[in-house]
């Protein structure tokens, strides 16, 4: 889910940033679900299409135990 986009000023060059999440097996088999954050680093090319150059995600801080 992104969060912002900045254009460069020239508009060939732009950036996304905001969260994602993914599910995956852990190593018994049971599917965990991860959050996270992302940016992606985006380059117009020559025929006015977006193209990412660059895609980089980091889990988030551990999610707080439940109380209910």
């Amino acid at each position: 889910t992104p969060d912002s986009a900045v254009v460069s000023d020239g508009g060939d060059f732009a950036y996304t940033f905001g969260t994602n999440e993914f599910t995956a097996p852990d190593s018994t088999g049971k599917l965990v679900t991860t959050k996270g954050r992302y940016i992606t680093v985006w380059r117009k090319g020559p025929d006015a299409r977006w193209r990412c150059v660059m895609d980089y995600s980091n889990p988030g801080p551990p999610e707080a135990p439940s109380t209910s």
